[in-house]
């Protein structure tokens, strides 16, 4: 099976499988928009994806160019005419009707065309790896507009905390049971925390933008996402993300790349070797009236040495591609290795903070939320663990988002799938 259908049929179960598959767990309602939905319209929509149906009939072109043979040449000519004496006019005209052509020699025609091949391949190869690029751009800026649209649900719990603050405050205050001061101090914080909620919005709207401008679409951003920041998934271990990885689209594109100039140099070689000329014909002879067949071999000089630099020029190239591939491996190994560290800590942070730090915190909000109505508790004292648990949550946020958009760099350089989600409860 060639590279061609291989790429098409890996990167398209990736695709889908991946999206549906990934670690942003969902449930769809009717106005939200998924991830999978998300990238689907990318690679239905953008400006690239439709440039890649030209770049594939252009390679079908020069496959076609690469296979064909010398052209047949038709020529007509006379000699002995118009001239002086006998040879005036057309009485003793020699008319010459051949057909010619080029044999050619050294494999030339097979070189040509396996080297259209491995370009097509190439090709697709690159291909793939621009359609995963456009999928992980997709995917980031998904995550990101859901993680905008966590800040924002966070940010309107803010407000609400402190409006009920603030209203116990003025009533307690009112009966001589709080200080103005801390009346003040509750209405500033509730100001603040109102403009927080004013700076998420307007995230939210420019991500909503940006995630909408992926697919030609900014002046109409989509509504609801659906997606669970939380659900991460377990990555398989780095040694067979790795496997993965040296397999992936971009790498092959290298390894065909290698190829491409081996078979350089092999058109260069076969390019040297002399090919012959023939020419074959039919002469008329006008002052006899006889017709008398013509033929003929013509063999180009020194052309080996024509194309000695050729040679050279190709082999060094070759040279260079593989020292190029083998870097592109030890930087592949190096990015790939950062990434699912860093994930694996993130992901570590997300899940300390959510299952140990945060439930405490909220039992610790409770109880003080309690102590602050029965007038045990001053203001200073609910607000700094009010804070502590928003800062909390805040972290977690970040946590995931991280988690997730290292996850999905990381499923681009491997073009699959981590692994099967181990999805965790959304906070509360």
């Amino acid at each position: 099976m060639s590279v061609f259908f291989q790429t098409r049929r890996h990167l398209a179960a990736w695709v889908l499988f991946g999206c549906a598959f990934s670690p942003l767990g969902y449930s769809q309602t009717p106005e939200s928009l998924t991830l999978q939905q998300a990238v689907a319209r990318v690679l239905q929509q953008h400006p690239q994806v439709r440039a890649f149906e030209s770049r594939r009939q252009a390679a079908y072109g020069a496959r076609r160019q690469a296979a064909l043979k010398p052209p047949l040449e038709l020529a007509l000519g006379m000699e002995n005419m118009a001239g002086s004496g006998d040879m005036r006019g057309l009485n003793s005209a020699e008319t010459t009707l051949s057909l010619s052509s080029v044999f050619e020699l050294g494999g030339k025609r097979g070189a040509r065309t396996a080297l259209a091949d491995v370009r097509s391949d190439q090709m697709q190869l690159e291909i793939a790896a621009q359609t995963l690029d456009l999928v992980g751009a997709a995917t980031e800026q998904f995550i990101t507009t859901l993680a905008a649209q966590a800040r924002l649900t966070l940010a309107q719990e803010a407000v609400l905390l402190d409006q009920s603050t603030f209203a116990s405050l003025q009533q307690r205050a009112r009966a001589g049971a709080a200080s103005d001061a801390d009346v003040h101090r509750a209405q500033a914080a509730l100001a603040r925390t109102r403009l927080g909620l004013q700076q998420q919005t307007a995230e939210l709207q420019i991500a909503r933008v940006r995630l909408a401008a992926l697919w030609g679409e900014p002046g109409n951003p989509p509504g609801i996402l659906s997606g669970d920041l939380f659900a991460l998934a377990k990555a398989d271990d780095f040694a067979q993300l790795y496997v993965r990885a040296k397999s992936s689209p971009s790498q092959q594109a290298l390894t065909q790349e290698e190829r491409l100039q081996q078979l350089n140099a092999q058109l260069a070689r076969a390019n040297g070797r002399t090919d012959l000329q023939w020419t074959l014909g039919l002469r008329h002879l006008a002052d006899t009236d006889d017709n008398a067949l013509v033929a003929g071999v013509s063999v180009p000089l020194f052309s080996q040495s024509r194309g000695r630099g050729e040679r050279l020029q190709a082999e060094a190239r070759l040279g260079e591609v593989q020292a190029q591939r083998q870097q592109a491996e030890v930087e592949l190994h190096a990015k790939l290795f950062e990434t699912y560290t860093r994930r694996e800590q993130a992901v570590t942070a997300a899940l300390l903070l959510h299952d140990q730090l945060i439930p405490e915190l909220e039992q610790a909000f409770a109880l003080s939320r309690q102590a602050f109505e029965r007038g045990r508790y001053g203001y200073p004292e609910l607000l700094a663990v009010q804070r502590e648990l928003l800062e909390a949550r805040s972290e977690s946020i970040d946590s995931a988002t991280t988690a997730l958009i290292l996850g999905a760099v990381l499923e681009q350089l491997t073009a699959a799938p981590l692994s099967s989600p181990t999805p965790i409860s959304t906070p509360r």
